[in-house]
């Protein structure tokens, strides 16, 4: 059922062409109708929610075509209080829980000793942690939650934020659905891109009408923490420092990156 709490209304994207600027192309499938089309399927799907705008914007023009959704954050630290105030904040706003899970960087880190302590390296190493592949982690979510292999997972991915984005929906539309193999495994590979035609003024638009108060990240970084490089360290020790001690709890290499940025300068 169409909510009437979500607003989208004003927001009204131009039709992408399969090939730019040319009509007799084909246009691709818009993201309205991506959204009627999961809508009157009456399955829910899973949201990856990374707390940034256009995640924020593909969560509400989910709900307002009255899809049922199920959204999941992704950590590459645990426990950072910046991210769970904000967590906190977008349940209250929601109305729902928020699945709060590892990030397969996270693994990453960890398996290949990423700005780890000698004797980390050597525990993470003897436990033979591995890398969660980013399918597989969808895969075993699915399974723990009882949701059908086949159940899209949604994003806020817009052909706006690269010429390389825009050129793949283009080519390959704005749907994935193909099958993954890894460790001998296979895995559905299904992905719809729900704001894929917006731009950065519908974008606007929809946190404006929809009242949302974007997340501390922005005032941070520009955008929400994606990393342990010098972009997100730096702000995070200057003006976080509770959350940057939790980052060293897990990394305490990671003022490595103050040497290389402020004294070698790579």
């Amino acid at each position: 059922m169409v909510s009437n709490r979500w607003r989208i209304d004003g927001i009204e994207p131009d039709l992408i062409y399969k090939k730019s600027k040319d009509p007799m192309s084909g246009a691709v499938e818009t993201s309205i109708h991506m959204r009627e089309r999961l809508a009157s399927s009456g399955k829910p799907v899973i949201v990856s929610f990374s707390r940034g705008k256009d995640s924020i914007c593909a969560m509400i023009a989910l709900l307002a075509a009255g899809v049922e959704v199920i959204p999941v954050h992704l950590y590459r630290v645990p426990g950072l209080k910046f991210e769970e105030d904000s967590l906190k904040y977008f349940e209250d706003f929601f109305q729902m829980r928020i699945f709060n899970l590892p990030h397969r960087d996270f693994w990453y880190y960890l398996d290949r000793g990423v700005f780890q302590a000698p004797w980390q390296i050597s525990i993470n190493q003897s436990a033979e942690l591995g890398v969660i592949g980013h399918d597989e982690l969808w895969d075993a979510f699915k399974e723990w939650q009882g949701l059908p292999k086949d159940t899209w997972l949604c994003d806020g991915i817009r052909c706006a934020d690269s010429i390389q984005r825009r050129v793949s929906i283009q080519k390959h539309s704005p749907w994935t659905d193909s099958i993954a193999r890894s460790n001998g495994r296979a895995f559905a590979k299904r992905y719809a891109h729900v704001v894929h035609d917006w731009k950065i003024k519908d974008i606007r638009r929809c946190l404006e009408i929809n009242k949302v108060k974007l997340p501390v990240d922005y005032e941070l970084f520009g955008r929400t923490f994606d990393g342990l490089d010098y972009r997100f360290v730096r702000p995070l020790r200057d003006k976080l420092p509770d959350d940057y001690d939790q980052v060293l709890k897990y990394f305490p290499a990671v003022e490595m990156e103050f040497m290389r940025y402020e004294f070698v300068q790579v």
